[in-house]
């Protein structure tokens, strides 16, 4: 049996997230937040043909990506590698303002929305890290409660907000439509 080397079994490198700084996004990351958003999404868009797809289409082409009108009244937080964004979160200090539509919470409340890590990069602890950073910001800024949503289809991200301590609020759930619900979860921070 031949001997095989090392060289031939060379992983590729994994940074532990540990290593990695969440920071706040500044203006020149807008279209490279919206791309990773479109990338890090693209995998729960229904099939062609589902009843589903007009409103998911709408959705991913214009809500998703549309980071510079979230811009003015939220934050985004990234954590960047080797000068590019892996990971990203809206944080929202506000949720309880006008401008989140019907992704609105009630007064006393920060939340996050789009929470979104490159296919290549998951598995690394991002996500909650993320998501740490974001409740750490609502908690130094004296907001009560913490809400997100997401969906049925997001197994990973909904068991990392249970583990996070998160429950399940119907009350802000968002039905798309008879067959989708945007499912809404919060957690209590004073």
């Amino acid at each position: 049996m031949p001997i095989i080397s090392a060289a031939a079994y060379r992983l590729p490198v994994v940074r532990s997230p540990i290593e990695m700084d969440v920071v706040v996004a500044t203006d020149d990351r807008i279209d490279e937040i919206a791309s990773l958003l479109r990338l890090a999404y693209a995998e729960f868009a229904p099939p062609p043909g589902d009843s589903d797809r007009p409103s998911w289409d709408d959705y991913y082409d214009h809500e998703i990506p549309d980071v510079r009108g979230r811009w003015p009244f939220t934050s985004h937080l990234i954590v960047v590698e080797d000068d590019a964004v892996i990971g990203t979160a809206c944080y929202i200090p506000d949720a309880a303002d006008e401008r989140m539509a019907e992704d609105r919470w009630p007064e006393g409340y920060a939340a996050m929305r789009l929470l979104g890590v490159h296919p290549r990069a998951r598995g690394r602890g991002i996500g909650r890290r993320l998501t740490e950073a974001c409740l750490a910001r609502a908690r130094e800024q004296g907001a009560e409660w913490f809400g997100l949503h997401t969906t049925h289809l997001m197994s990973v991200a909904r068991g990392m907000y249970e583990r996070l301590g998160f429950e399940r609020f119907p009350d802000n759930d968002i039905p798309v439509s008879d067959t989708f619900v945007v499912i809404a979860y919060r957690t209590k921070l004073a």
